[in-house]
């Protein structure tokens, strides 16, 4: 490959990844398809060549800066020098360190908890942070915060009034004072807590899927008990309740039943080994009868046969002592064992179902809660709605900045995933960057309009890793069960609809 094939890479590049054809970003790529052709350039090796003069240590400081040019060099340098003036850099670090303090303190004074913490956090320890990490950490902590939060909450109050979120306090007075007498006409939150803690199963460990769906619309809205609909569905979940309890109280009676079958055999086992001293106590008490009361040597007699039976009453007894303590230590050595392995298995059954990275169920998890939201369709209708998500083009942000960024995305995706998702939705990474969000109860255009809320917060906030600010947009698909023939079907619609989507220019939700 010449040097004319390699100019013509590099136009091509720079045009394909939108980058402004200035003299950095040309050097960049032209340099890299240089390199990708086997041709030393003297020029491309001049900034490796300026670092490798500097001592160990700015090296590796270096390293997290990603320069690109001798310029970008000179001007890091530059800032280095400035910085080291050491009067000036003591008093600009202290007035600094007071003022990030003082902007904490006031953001603890804001009416959020996430907020609060965070800005105690850094009020407590910023004048006494040991060194760089620790502010790094409480820089991750706040970029967190800016990256994942989400005012959209305040748009529930629109109902009640006009919301300015420029302004909250004036708000919330126009609100109270606008909100006349008839608007208390509504049925008190804590009745509907009341029947949503009677459908609560009293023995049995969790609500099922029903149950759980009606007492999440409860919470939400009270006044949905008036309608016609959830008193139905109420009357069903009260139902499916008793059915609970007692599966429950039977497998609980199944326990004990095998509780008293194991002391049975105990028992027996000791009634078995008295066998022996029941004889001798038999034949003790023949002599006691045949003894001739009226001579006086049968009082002898009767003393020491008593005294045998006294003994053996007590060697018994003793023995009866010894075996129910042995087997009380081989119960009690069960019971450990037991609630060992219950550990081992609860902590297996959470591995075998969590996404190790994300925390969020895995592909295993998804097909079981498939199988039993299908399962439930077919017997009670109960409808439900997938909605297949997947992050714009992933593949650059792991090329450009390193898996450890993707990582870090991932991680922060999965967080705003459960953040803006109900409490009754089921989500999983499917694979990759692929995610998916099961929702019960929902129809294809609720999903739909969820969806795009989601996409919308998305675009606007930035995911930050380390000094990057990086943009995130992503493409869905949906399906709703009621329009395919089966769940494998709907998955493969759903899966079908975000490839339509990517072809379509991404950052969009199809279908329409």
């Amino acid at each position: 490959m010449g040097l004319s094939d390699i100019i013509r890479n590099t136009l091509s590049t720079l045009k394909e990844q939108g980058q402004v054809l200035t003299p950095i970003n040309y050097k960049e790529v032209f340099c890299k398809e240089a390199k990708k052709a086997g041709l030393i350039i003297e020029d491309c090796n001049e900034l490796e060549r300026y670092i490798a003069r500097l001592d160990k240590t700015l090296q590796k400081e270096l390293k997290g800066y990603h320069l690109r040019s001798v310029d970008e060099l000179f001007s890091f340098l530059g800032g280095k020098i400035a910085r080291l003036a050491p009067e000036s850099s003591q008093e600009l670090m202290h007035a600094m360190t007071i003022l990030i303090k003082r902007m904490a303190q006031v953001a603890q004074q804001m009416h959020n908890k996430d907020l609060a913490q965070i800005a105690s956090r850094t009020a407590e320890h910023i004048e006494t942070v040991p060194d760089a990490a620790a502010v790094e950490k409480l820089k991750d902590a706040w970029i967190d915060f800016l990256t994942t939060y989400d005012d959209s909450f305040l748009d529930r109050l629109s109902i009640l009034g006009k919301v300015d979120k420029e302004d909250l306090r004036g708000s919330i007075h126009t609100i109270v004072d606008s909100y006349s007498s008839e608007h208390n006409l509504h049925i008190p939150d804590n009745i509907g807590q009341l029947i949503v803690a009677s459908l609560v199963p009293s023995i049995a460990a969790s609500m099922n899927d029903e149950i759980a769906v009606i007492s999440s619309q409860i919470r939400q809205d009270p006044n949905v008990l008036d309608s016609t609909g959830m008193q139905e569905d109420i009357k069903f979940a009260i139902k499916k309740r008793i059915e609970l309890d007692k599966s429950a109280l039977k497998d609980t009676v199944y326990q004990l039943d095998e509780i008293a079958g194991e002391v049975s055999k105990r028992l027996l086992h000791i009634i078995e080994q008295s066998e022996s001293k029941k004889e001798e106590l038999g034949k003790l008490k023949k002599e006691l009868e045949n003894l001739d009361m009226t001579d006086k040597k049968s009082l002898t007699d009767i003393h020491q046969r008593l005294l045998q039976i006294a003994q053996l009453l007590e060697d018994e007894a003793s023995s009866l002592n010894e075996e129910v303590k042995s087997q009380q230590i081989k119960i009690s050595s069960m019971d450990k064992k037991i609630m060992l392995l219950e550990e081992e298995l609860t902590e297996a059954n959470k591995e075998s179902r969590e996404d190790f990275l994300t925390k969020l169920f895995n592909k295993r998890a998804l097909e079981e809660k498939l199988r039993e939201l299908d399962a439930s369709y077919k017997r009670y209708g109960r409808d439900f709605s997938l909605f297949f998500i997947d992050i714009d083009h992933f593949k650059k942000i792991n090329d450009n900045y390193g898996h450890d960024a993707g990582d870090a995305v991932l991680r922060v995706f999965a967080k705003v995933l459960r953040q803006q998702s109900r409490d009754v939705d089921f989500i999983a990474r499917f694979g990759g960057e692929e995610f998916v969000i099961v929702m019960p109860e929902t129809t294809k255009e609720g999903a739909k309009q969820f969806a795009n809320k989601l996409r919308l917060i998305l675009q606007k906030n930035r995911f930050v890793y380390k000094e990057h600010r990086l943009k995130l947009t992503v493409s869905g698909g949906i399906g709703q069960r009621s329009e395919s023939e089966t769940i494998e079907e709907l998955v493969k619609t759903a899966d079908s609809y975000v490839y339509e989507a990517k072809a379509a220019g991404r950052n969009r939700i199809l279908p329409k």
